[in-house]
């Protein structure tokens, strides 16, 4: 027979497995138990749980074997954004990162530094903003093509400037 149980993390190791404390078996904390991830194969989902997250345990009746189903939201966890067409993520440094299907939009906040890196990148938009005054600087090692239709400015290389 199992059993659905709820606990709390307490700690975890390398393998991802954490250690549960369980009031409702009188305070117990689990051995090292496994926990249900969406991809560990080919394509590997690398979220840990919080020490003292919430979480639903499904234990077999001798209570010597059970998996970690997942947090669970609570009155004091509640879910950040309540919308099903959102997707989102948020990070205890304040940061998120939030897909909406329904506008199309992706948008990042991100209280650090971003870094994206790729054989090719490309950028395919009508508009780029750089909001807060934000100065454009790009560092390119070959030669550059600036069609001056679509550049208004000074052009600044090696100490010339050059006007378009």
């Amino acid at each position: 027979m199992l059993n659905l149980c709820f606990g709390y993390v307490t700690n975890f190791d390398n393998n991802g497995r954490v250690r549960v404390l369980l009031p409702e078996f009188d305070d117990l904390v689990s051995d090292f138990m496994p926990v249900l991830r969406q991809n560990t194969k080919d394509n590997k989902d690398g979220n840990f749980l919080d020490i003292d997250e919430q979480v639903a345990v499904l234990y077999d009746s001798d209570k010597d074997t059970g998996v970690v189903m997942g947090a669970i939201s609570t009155d004091v966890c509640p879910l950040p954004v309540i919308n099903r067409d959102k997707k989102y993520f948020s990070f205890s440094d304040g940061s998120n990162i939030e897909y909406d299907r329904k506008e199309h939009t992706l948008t990042l906040d991100i209280k650090g530094n971003v870094s994206i890196k790729a054989d090719n990148a490309t950028i395919d938009a009508q508009k780029i903003n750089l909001g807060n005054g934000g100065k454009a600087i790009a560092r390119i090692g070959d030669t550059v093509q600036v069609d001056g239709n679509t550049h208004i400015g000074t052009i600044t290389s090696g100490g010339v400037n050059t006007s378009l």
